[in-house]
């Protein structure tokens, strides 16, 4: 999904103003990433790096896979303050969820066999 522009209606002696109307409701997939030639490491590198420097912000972390869930990015202002004390840091959130990873499938392995630690 492209950012769409609107305009303000312009206050007396100035002009309009544009605002982005569908902000933290961007979207652009690891697929569709690797579609146009990016990897998913540098994909993944390249959101990183967007979002620490303050460029985009991540409004809703997906979920991935065939359910859909994608990541939802935002443009920010935040990378006016580059450099400066009052720069807002910010970074990937973590992935929470749960049910994922080899921890995981060795607890399920070692749990069908009986083994406790």
């Amino acid at each position: 999904m492209k950012r769409v522009i609107g305009k303000t209606k312009p206050r007396p002696g100035r002009k309009s103003e544009r605002v982005i109307i569908n902000n933290g409701q961007l979207e652009y997939t690891y697929s569709e990433a690797e579609k146009a030639g990016i990897p998913r490491s540098t994909f993944m590198r390249a959101i990183d790096q967007l979002v620490s420097k303050g460029f985009i912000d991540i409004h809703h972390s997906g979920s991935g896979g065939k359910k859909g869930d994608k990541n939802l990015y935002g443009i920010s202002n935040r990378w006016r303050a580059w450099g400066k004390a009052e720069f807002v840091e910010k970074k990937r959130p973590r992935d929470a969820r749960g049910g994922r990873g080899f921890s995981i499938y060795w607890k399920k392995q070692n749990a069908n066999h009986g083994y406790q630690k």
